[in-house]
């Protein structure tokens, strides 16, 4: 979903519909064990470094978790195979990302000699080049990093509402848009398995913040509104309830002229608020009264700026603490990062438990 530099924008058209037909990520790559990844790509010991073919292998590890992968050389046609190699199997996407990278390195590394450290976003990772002129005439010399760009927490501002501890030391985060059909099937089908699978594991909750598409969505927003005063008003235990029959019932109301009448008699609807407003009637007067003072409103804008500031785009748009996760209808993406984020944090046991 982010936009890239025009001058990279074929090579990735092209490595979506490579990884569209990719097989599943094996447990190798960014997340996973660095030793495992050493046996993977055939790394041989060189000094404080490794080779991989003519390559110069170098990792970062805490915890003996791969956090990313840099190999250097002269890219010839062998040290462009090893490099290509070398990140399928760092980013998991096997030979769904081989072939691409490789024609990538080919007919467009030489363009970036003398410009220094480039960054190419690579489908939730990101490739570094740096490139400089080889010994041979026409063959450059590089060093590229694989990595997965991390945001900084405090990028995201405050969530919406959590699921488990707010101060949990791993934190998933959605960007969500109530009249996104793809986030009502994250909300249905998705986040339940997490919670019973991803979020069973130590130290990990969940966040919701709020993404109203408004361009496309004219009732997106009221709907954030209106959750955000169920929760600024009644808490957790109510927000949850109230964010799921929205969602349930998101084709009654993504068509209506003015929404918040609708929402206020979705109140009634929702036992968890009508315990914590005394009757329906208080929920409906309470949250009306918050949808009018604005406060609300104006939580749910700014963390569309921040959203729009950390380059989200569409919805849903999931993070593990500060790395976006690509795949995230698969559990092991999850515990991937909640690894990789347990680690860079320096905690003692990196592995979800």
């Amino acid at each position: 979903m982010r936009s890239l530099p025009s001058t990279f924008r074929t090579f990735v058209w092209v490595l979506a519909l490579a990884l569209a037909l990719a097989p599943s990520a094996l447990a190798q790559a960014i997340g996973d064990d660095h030793d495992v990844f050493l046996d993977a790509v055939g790394a041989v010991a060189n000094g404080d470094a490794y080779l991989v073919g003519p390559l110069e292998l170098r990792t970062e590890a805490p915890g003996n978790v791969l956090a990313n992968v840099t190999v250097e050389g002269l890219l010839d046609a062998a040290g462009i195979e090893a490099a290509a190699s070398t990140f399928a199997i760092a980013t998991g996407y096997g030979e769904g990302i081989r072939e691409p990278l490789a024609t990538f390195l080919t007919e467009r590394a030489q363009g970036y000699i003398g410009q220094g450290p480039v960054a190419v976003g690579v489908e939730g990772y990101q490739l570094e080049l740096d490139v400089t002129t080889g010994v041979a005439i026409g063959t450059p010399v590089a060093s590229l990093t694989m990595s997965i760009p991390r945001a900084p927490d405090e990028a995201f501002g405050l969530p919406a509402s959590t699921i488990g501890d707010p101060d949990a030391p791993v934190l998933i985060r959605v960007f969500s848009d109530f009249e996104c059909p793809y986030c009502k099937r994250y909300a249905e089908q998705i986040l339940p398995m997490l919670e019973q699978s991803v979020l069973e594991t130590e130290g990990v909750a969940f966040a919701f913040h709020h993404f109203p598409l408004n361009t496309i969505h004219a009732n997106a927003e009221p709907a954030a509104v209106a959750s955000q005063c169920v929760q600024d008003l009644y808490g957790v235990d109510a927000f949850w309830p109230y964010h799921d029959l929205i969602f349930e019932r998101q084709g009654a109301w993504g068509s209506l002229g003015d929404p918040d009448p609708y929402f206020l008699r979705l109140l009634g609807d929702t036992p968890e608020v009508v315990t914590a407003a005394g009757s329906a009637d208080a929920a409906e007067e309470q949250v009306a009264a918050c949808i009018a003072q604005g406060d609300a409103l104006a939580f749910v804008r700014e963390a569309t700026d921040r959203a729009i500031a950390l380059g989200v785009q569409g919805t849903p748009t999931v993070f593990v603490g500060g790395h976006r996760v690509s795949d995230f209808g698969t559990p092991d993406a999850y515990l991937r990062l909640i690894r990789l984020e347990r680690a860079l944090a320096g905690l003692a046991d990196a592995s979800p438990q």
